[in-house]
């Protein structure tokens, strides 16, 4: 068996004696150890850093004011990226790529203006400014819900200890609460 399929198989040339029960054995034993290969590589991320947190007690935020979302109930971490002495800060260890997601309810407005809420993520390797801040306009009226905003974004992390916090702002003319509200950070590609 003199040639190899782009994945490592080996297979028999045309001109190659006739041996089906050791040709099969071989290409099976190929198949097993390019299968293992590939289940190792899963396996081998299942533990990536990973962490959500959530809280439910309303936080008063002025109105054009930033305010930097707190956390009370940590639902997962398999590394320690959050410490519930520090309800605001996620502190990242690990290098690579992290996927983050973070929403907020903040209360409905009942005075029938139209108006803005917004989440920022916000890392310490750019001090102030944002990593990621999309806008979500609410048209808001005397019966309207609250305004559920939700923010994603892949970051690289390149500064071992990087802190990740979320930041809620609303431009309604009265003050407002974020009530319900949570947080996810999740490591999915190493760092190149």
């Amino acid at each position: 068996m003199t040639a190899n399929t782009p994945r490592g198989y080996t297979y028999p040339l045309y001109t190659d004696p006739r041996d089906f029960p050791t040709q099969m054995q071989d290409l099976a034993t190929d198949i097993d150890t390019d299968v293992a290969a590939q289940l190792a590589l899963e396996v081998n991320h299942l533990d990536e850093p990973s962490a959500r947190v959530s809280a439910s007690a309303a936080l008063a935020i002025a109105s054009n004011a930033d305010v930097t979302l707190t956390w009370a109930v940590e639902e997962y971490d398999n590394a320690g990226l959050f410490v519930i002495g520090s309800p605001t800060l996620f502190t990242v260890n690990e290098l690579g790529l992290y996927w983050i997601h973070a929403w907020a309810e903040f209360s409905s407005n009942a005075d029938s203006t139209t108006s803005a809420c917004q989440l920022r993520i916000v890392s310490s390797a750019f001090g102030t400014r944002a990593v990621h801040s999309p806008r979500r306009g609410v048209d808001a009226t005397p019966d309207s819900i609250a305004c559920r905003v939700h923010v994603s974004t892949l970051h690289e992390i390149t500064v071992v200890g990087e802190t990740i916090t979320i930041v809620g702002r609303h431009n309604l003319p009265v003050p407002s609460q974020v009530t319900t509200r949570a947080f996810s950070i999740t490591k999915i590609s190493e760092d190149d």
